[in-house]
């Protein structure tokens, strides 16, 4: 989750962080750009609820716009090709096509391990910004955003279990629990085939 304290985790002085805790961040300040965003996305689209569309339909399209911002939004998964599959209450899915700049053993051509923990690490991440979504429903944005701001990984244990082959690869997750200050997610990586490749548990801070 190195990506996301990069996008939306940044503060530039202590002057920025007192101010997050007060939840008077301005768009200004590049360090919460992403989560000011889709708070943004979040209110308009909100509005439209309060006109008469279903508020089901409301969370689910906050939680898509939720996982395209946090997957397609940081120049490091666009480097390595990590792309939003799908997101729900129930799971996260990122995926990213083999290419021979993620090869890290060049005599058998497998995918490099840290490729693959960085897409657990994302997918994990992203289930647990959805764990901050549900906290935090449209009604309490300024919360949203600056929990938004402070996620970030605790810890992450990954265990290989097949070496990387493929010609696609799907990152999944699934939140095992959301506490005020912690997430603990479950994540796994399989290939188009369907074999699994490696899991991972990851502890995000969520507050």
């Amino acid at each position: 989750m190195a990506q996301i304290i990069t996008v939306i985790g940044k503060r530039s002085n202590s002057h920025q962080l007192s101010r997050a805790k007060n939840n008077q961040i301005k768009q200004g300040s590049k360090g919460f750009e992403l989560g000011i965003g889709f708070c943004r996305q979040i209110r308009q689209t909100s509005a439209k609820a309060l006109v008469g569309e279903n508020m089901g339909f409301l969370k689910q399209t906050a939680l898509k716009m939720l996982g395209e911002a946090l997957v397609n939004k940081i120049p490091f998964n666009r480097h390595i090709g990590l792309e939003y599959d799908s997101v729900s209450e129930q799971e996260c899915i990122i995926k990213f096509d083999m290419k021979p700049e993620l090869v890290g053993n060049y005599y058998h051509g497998i995918l490099h391990g840290g490729v693959i923990s960085s897409a657990l690490d994302m997918v994990g991440g992203t289930m647990a910004a959805v764990g901050i979504l549900n906290d935090n429903p449209a009604t309490h944005l300024p919360q949203l955003k600056t929990k938004l701001a402070k996620l970030s990984t605790i810890d992450i244990r990954v265990d290989y279990l097949r070496p990387g082959r493929g010609e696609q690869f799907f990152a999944k997750a699934q939140l095992l629990r959301a506490g005020r200050k912690v997430a603990v997610v479950r994540m796994e990586l399989e290939n188009n085939e369907g074999s699994l490749i490696a899991v991972a548990t990851g502890t995000y801070m969520v507050g």
